[in-house]
């Protein structure tokens, strides 16, 4: 018995499945339920293509069948693409 969340230190995406509310807060809905870390930066990765940034988790509401989230872009590592390049590589060796 029980119920099987997944714990997600990474934003993962493809092109286009995200709303932008305004130029720095976006969410996403992502598929099952899925915990992640609030008030936490975590890279945010568009798959194929590589990580965006970073991104402030401000909250994320579970429902049913879908995890809905809620974050703030930052400008922390924006300019970094070596930083940003580990992240993705990172995110490539444990898919």
């Amino acid at each position: 018995m029980g119920i099987s969340y997944e714990m997600n230190w990474y934003l993962v995406t493809t092109e286009n499945k995200f709303n932008n509310i305004n130029e720095k807060i976006g969410t996403i809905i992502k598929e099952d339920k899925r915990i992640y870390p609030i008030g936490a930066e975590i890279p945010f990765i568009i798959k194929n293509v590589g990580c965006m940034g970073m991104v402030e988790i401000l909250s994320f509401k579970v429902s049913e069948n879908s995890t809905e989230v809620t974050f703030k872009k930052s400008d922390k590592y924006k300019n970094n693409k070596e930083i940003l390049n580990h992240y993705y590589d990172f995110y490539l060796s444990r898919k």
